[in-house]
Parts: C-alpha cells; sequence; structure tokens
C-alpha cells in the first residue's frame, strides 16, 4: 500500500481526514454543550450550599481547567472532596446524590 503524504495538520492531502487515535475524542468533544451554572437549578444549588454549611462545611463551583466540565469542590472536615461532571444530567444526579447522602 502506498504511503500517503500528510499536512502538517495530519490531514491527507487529498482532503480527507486520517482519523487519529483522537478523532473520536475531537468529535465528541464537539458535540457536546459546553457547562453552564446558569442553566443549572438554583435552588438545587442552595440546597447544597445549606445542608454544606450546616455541618461547618463549604461547597465551591467551577469549572475543570480546560472549561469542559463542571467542577464542585466540597469541604468537610476540613478535607476538599472534588467532583467533576460533564454534562448537566450528571451534575444534576450527582448533586442530587450528596443531598440524599
Amino acid at each position: 500500500m502506498a504511503k500517503r503524504s500528510m499536512d502538517n495538520d495530519g490531514a491527507s492531502r487529498n482532503g480527507k481526514a486520517t482519523g487519529g487515535r483522537f478523532s473520536s475524542r475531537i468529535q465528541a468533544a464537539a458535540n457536546t454543550t459546553q457547562p453552564d451554572w446558569g442553566r443549572i437549578d438554583a435552588e438545587l444549588l442552595w440546597k447544597l450550599i445549606q445542608a454544606c454549611t450546616e455541618n461547618d462545611g463549604a461547597v465551591m463551583f467551577g469549572y475543570s481547567r480546560d472549561g469542559g466540565a463542571y467542577s464542585v469542590k466540597i469541604y468537610e472536615d476540613g478535607e476538599p472532596n472534588k467532583i467533576y461532571c460533564h454534562n448537566d444530567g450528571e451534575l444534576i444526579d450527582t448533586l442530587t446524590y450528596l443531598l440524599e447522602a
């Protein structure tokens, strides 16, 4: 089989993608919605804040470094526990679980 010449970006010169090992990850990332705390039910977040602070704990909300996931850091007994959720459904399930525990 003849070797195809490649451009610097990994695409073949005939215009077809080469399908490298990261192509499925890149495609999956392109099909996902960026995390946005504005879409999350404020009452659910408020209940988690109340539950954490009631027991002298704390909670911090943010995003992963790459911005592709929600980050929730819960402090209990001075020890942080960080949780990453990659979509709204996963985050809501996790927060609900934490409130029930």
